[in-house]
């Protein structure tokens, strides 16, 4: 998704162009919880988001990830660190990984979580 626009399924019944689905906001939700899609290679890890003239940073926090018929999900705190879940294998506990935030993987990503942590004037 590039400046929350993204082309749509659906074709223009008089040109034959793809119709185009946009995006806009009225205020700066405290969370944002975006759902991905195939193909995706990387991950923003800042958005900067205008609503009604003011703009919010938000910063990837989280992402959700499914696979063979099971969710595990990585956890970024404010600081950078990157904490991985999953039920099955970690129980209730997270295991720290020692990554830059950079290269937190998209493969089977389904959720990207971003908080708005910084109103830019």
């Amino acid at each position: 998704m590039d400046n929350f626009i993204t082309p749509s399924s659906s074709v223009c019944h008089g040109c034959g162009e793809t119709l185009i689905r946009s995006f806009s906001f009225i205020f700066h939700p405290p969370i944002l919880a975006i759902e991905l899609w195939g193909g995706l290679r990387a991950l923003d890890i800042v958005l900067n988001i205008e609503a009604s003239g003011s703009f919010c940073q938000y910063n990837l926090r989280g992402v959700i990830y499914f696979s063979c018929e099971h969710f595990t999900s990585r956890i970024i705190t404010n600081n950078g660190m990157i904490w991985f879940h999953d039920g099955i294998f970690t129980g209730s506990r997270l295991i720290h990984e020692p990554t830059n935030i950079s290269s937190v993987p998209v493969t089977d990503s389904i959720l990207a979580i971003y908080v708005c942590d910084t109103y830019i004037v």
